[in-house]
């Protein structure tokens, strides 16, 4: 059944995801709740059962120690941005720049030679006409309700270049049904440590048969 509604577009099929990150990396710089929550529990874990032991001192030790590690990881991670989360941090602002029709704000972040292609027949837009199309598009025939993202992931293809990759539902004003589609960005970082969009490419959009 999934796959007959996908052949019909009432589904967005999820294109291939990008590449997971390293996991020691992600768990120290990239999510700092989840490794604190499990040096917590590991902390209570082993003081249970350093007591039932009568090691009294060890479990007190494992009872400090375990959480001063764990906010030591939250603070680290707080305090370290990755190029992956600025990657992805960047991809928020352009959405909602874009979808904004923000030109001002979403100027910065395309690079001069920025190309924005639909397959399979959609248009491809260069930075200037992206640009200059935006405020009459998103005023007129695509003038939104809302907008929500959804799945957002970030990959290093290289020292100076990165993709994201997301989900993005928006409610057009003129049918008021949500529109889904799953678009992938490519990076590029310049001498300043900057980052701005080289290639934006439409993976997937509902009522389109491409999905890449």
């Amino acid at each position: 059944m999934t796959i007959i509604l996908a052949q019909f577009q009432l589904i967005a099929p999820r294109p291939a995801p990008l590449p997971e990150p390293p996991l020691l990396e992600s768990l120290l710089f990239e999510r700092p709740f989840l490794l604190p929550i499990i040096l917590v529990i590991l902390g209570i874990v082993l003081f249970m059962a350093l007591r039932r032991l009568d090691h009294p001192r060890a479990a007190l030790a494992a009872l400090i120690i375990a959480p001063a590690l764990g906010l030591a990881a939250h603070l680290t991670s707080r305090a370290i941005t990755t190029p992956r989360e600025t990657v992805a941090n960047l991809t928020r602002s352009l959405i909602s720049a874009a979808t904004a029709a923000d030109t001002a704000t979403l100027a910065p972040l395309l690079r001069s030679d920025l190309l924005l292609t639909i397959p399979p027949s959609g248009p491809s837009l260069s930075r200037q006409a992206l640009l200059d199309r935006l405020p009459t598009d998103m005023s007129g025939p695509y003038r939104l309700r809302s907008h929500t993202i959804g799945t957002l992931a970030a990959t290093l293809d290289g020292p100076d270049t990165a993709r994201s990759q997301v989900q993005l539902t928006v409610v057009p004003e003129t049918t008021g049904f949500p529109l889904e589609s799953w678009w992938l960005i490519t990076w590029t970082r310049d001498s300043t440590n900057s980052w701005s969009a080289r290639q934006i490419t439409a993976q997937h959009i509902d009522g389109l048969s491409s999905s890449r």
